[in-house]
């Protein structure tokens, strides 16, 4: 016989919706982004030495902007992560919306400096939202029942 029920037993079972899925592809998205822009030189500097030649080289963000810089990149992580973690299954979906809002925004306030690199993860965390599933509401066995108002008929 055909589970009428919808998603909310495959979800008790320990399977994982899509919305699930996509979270994770997103925590992985934003560990990428943040290791890149940890690891990859961002910027550079001229400095002269004492001949009088000068010399460029390229430094990472870690080096620019020292290891604070680890705790502003770990908070799209903790944020995404919390996706995953935290809430109900049946709360999972309003969880997912809320990060995806919350990261939304980090991307947006940020989009002159690191936010824009977060733009990806931003994309798959709102799919990951849009695309868990809802939670089913029981449905009623016995079909509705007419009024039993009195008809003003003529």
């Amino acid at each position: 016989m055909a589970n009428l029920q919808g998603n909310s037993d495959q979800r008790d079972s320990g399977e994982r919706d899509r919305g699930w899925w996509w979270n994770l592809v997103a925590l992985a998205l934003a560990a990428a982004s943040a290791t890149a822009l940890v690891a990859i030189p961002m910027g550079s500097s001229m400095s002269v030495d004492s001949s009088g030649v000068s010399v460029s080289q390229r430094t990472s963000l870690l080096e620019t902007e020292g290891a604070s810089v680890l705790l502003t990149l770990a908070v799209p992580l903790v944020i995404v992560g919390a996706g995953l973690f935290i809430g109900s299954r049946r709360g999972a979906r309003r969880v997912r919306i809320a990060v995806a809002t919350a990261l939304g925004l980090l991307v947006v306030l940020g989009a002159m400096s690191i936010g824009v690199f977060f733009l990806p993860t931003f994309l798959a965390m709102l799919r990951s939202a849009t695309s868990s599933t809802r939670p089913t509401r029981p449905t009623a066995s016995t079909p509705s029942t007419p009024s039993t108002r009195p008809s003003s008929g003529g």
